[in-house]
């Protein structure tokens, strides 16, 4: 059984070096459609997800720059199952694993640049064969002293409005495929147009991973990031999860204007849990 559940690090009592044991939350019901049957080789029931992430609070950081190490951190403890979501938690899981995530779109390939890329000009789809795997923060599982191990930081206001401009809300042209969309659309009605031909529209959204909500999302670098077609109600369903998590636990939308430091404190991983 595999649940989604957010894990505070320990408080320290006042003039104390010992922690306190984390606090913990009590069982949420996710709305939603539950996900039942056998999918991709995974069971899954109406009383619980296959797969489920973790979402874990940090120390201060800023992008690819974590101050301490995580290896205090209690461990996970099932608390809220995640049903509501699983093809999104699938999809985190894929971008997160680089033995997979060479498949994950927008393709990274040899020679491409951050200022070699046009938003409206996606990579073709392929495989063309020569596909590269992507660096993709946030991930729990890797040493804080790599990349992949750098933590994702909740950024401003802007950062999400910026993540998604990056793959969406404007022309898509692929010449290669005699593909366009105008006068606006997204990538994934491109890489994912079986998908798009094959339900009504508003059926899908286009999820992506690290989180619009982030630092580290699509603007960063155009490269290092996944998009995936996913039902609407799923996505939506852990976008809510997703800001309960930051109202929780207090990660606060980074402001630099009124921050003196000039880096978020708003740090955390994320852990796909078996």
């Amino acid at each position: 059984m595999r649940r989604w559940r957010p894990v505070t690090p320990p408080r320290r009592r006042p003039g104390s070096s010992t922690p306190t044991p984390a606090r913990r939350s009590s069982p949420t019901a996710l709305a939603g459609p539950p996900t039942s049957g056998t999918r991709a080789g995974r069971r899954t029931t109406t009383a619980a997800a296959s797969r489920s992430a973790s979402l874990r609070r940090g120390p201060t950081c800023s992008p690819r720059n974590c101050a301490s190490p995580r290896s205090w951190w209690p461990s996970c403890t099932p608390a809220t199952s995640s049903p509501n979501f699983l093809p999104v938690i699938d999809h985190i899981a894929d971008a997160l694993d680089q033995s997979k995530n060479a498949s994950a779109f927008p393709p990274y390939r040899p020679g491409d640049t951050t200022n070699g890329r046009n938003n409206n000009y996606p990579p073709v789809r392929g495989p063309l064969g020569n596909e590269l795997k992507k660096i993709i923060a946030g991930n729990y599982d890797k040493a804080p002293t790599t990349d992949e191990g750098q933590p994702l930081c909740r950024g401003a206001d802007k950062n999400e409005r910026a993540n998604r401009k990056v793959f969406g809300g404007h022309p898509i042209y692929v010449p290669q495929d005699a593909f366009s969309l105008t006068p606006y659309g997204n990538y994934c009605q491109y890489y994912f147009k079986e998908q798009y031909a094959a339900t009504h529209a508003g059926a899908l959204q286009c999820d992506e991973y690290p989180f619009a909500s982030t630092e580290q999302g699509a603007a960063l670098d155009k490269i290092h990031y996944s998009v995936r077609a996913v039902h609407t109600s799923y996505n939506e369903n852990h976008g809510d999860a997703l800001q309960a998590f930051y109202g929780q636990y207090r990660l606060i939308t980074y402001d630099p204007e009124n921050t003196p430091t000039k880096v978020s404190d708003s740090p955390f991983w994320v852990k796909i849990v078996d």
